[in-house]
């Protein structure tokens, strides 16, 4: 595939991933934090470029910290179930879709001395 083709690919994985984060959300099922590991793990591989290493890194360290500071708040309200759900399974979406974009950044900071 030419890259035009996995940026796309990767551009409705990303959309695929949030979607299924959010219905995810009022699903209680154990596939849901694998599924989004996964997905989040390939959007990290196929999507981001070594321009956009930065400010995605940045994202996903906002999103983790969103999710973990929210979760833990709305934890004591029952019905907020469902929303700390949607943030967790984003947590883990972007944390996993950060694991490959942080070992390049690594590596190339460490490469370069």
């Amino acid at each position: 595939m030419a890259k035009n083709n996995w940026e796309t690919v990767g551009g409705w994985l990303f959309l695929l991933g949030i979607v299924i984060a959010i219905i995810g959300g009022f699903v209680s099922s154990n596939w849901v934090i694998p599924l989004m590991a996964i997905l989040g793990f390939i959007v990290g591989i196929v999507n981001i470029t070594d321009k956009e290493i930065d400010g995605y890194l940045l994202a996903v360290v906002a999103l983790i910290l969103l999710g973990v500071v929210t979760g833990r708040v709305l934890e004591s309200y029952n019905i907020m179930k469902p929303i700390v759900g949607m943030l967790n399974n984003i947590g883990v979406f972007a944390a996993f879709g950060g694991l490959i974009p942080a070992l390049r950044k690594i590596y190339d900071i460490a490469s370069s001395k």
